[in-house]
């Protein structure tokens, strides 16, 4: 009998899905990570998406925040490479949100 770990990527492969199912493990394993690990900056720092290109962009909503979450990101690409290993994160970049009025 096959295991679902086997069966799901071959399905999600021939739907034309498995990227983006990857990109949603890596964005949810993100913020888990910054939840657990940066706790004080868990509501103003957010993963926003991961590119083709193998960076992960992660918003933050003020400048105090991505200076503090800055010295994380190291600590934060080796725990994606070791929990999603099939989807190597090459670069993390931190954006700012823009102020809405």
């Amino acid at each position: 009998m096959d295991r679902l770990s086997q069966i799901l990527p071959k399905v999600l492969q021939s739907r034309g899905i498995k990227q983006h199912a990857d990109a949603a493990l890596v964005l949810h394993r993100a913020q888990a990570w910054i939840a657990e690990n940066l706790s004080n900056l868990r509501t103003s720092v957010f993963p926003q998406s991961l590119q083709e290109d193998g960076t992960l962009l992660i918003e933050c909503k003020d400048s105090a925040a991505a200076q503090e979450c800055l010295s994380a990101l190291p600590h934060l690409k080796v725990f994606l490479r070791e929990e999603c290993g099939f989807l190597p994160v090459r670069t993390i970049r931190l954006v700012r949100t823009s102020k809405r009025a």
